[in-house]
């Protein structure tokens, strides 16, 4: 399910030091703060969204 995938994503930034992420996400409308923490398996991140057109949904942005 969705939970094991954002596992795997934050392992992958985590592991192989990550500084930027660039995330096209179709079915989430909102993005909360505490969700990106999660993916990216801490607060030290700085993040942004914007919707794309409706055939590429939104885009999340990471950061650290």
């Amino acid at each position: 399910g969705g939970r094991v995938k954002w596992k795997d994503v934050r392992k992958k930034v985590v592991g192989e030091g990550i500084q930027m992420l660039c995330i096209q996400e179709t079915k989430k409308e909102d993005i909360v703060q505490g969700v990106c923490y999660v993916i990216w398996g801490s607060k030290e991140v700085k993040w942004g969204s914007v919707t794309g057109d409706k055939s590429s949904g939104r885009i999340i942005l990471f950061v650290g």
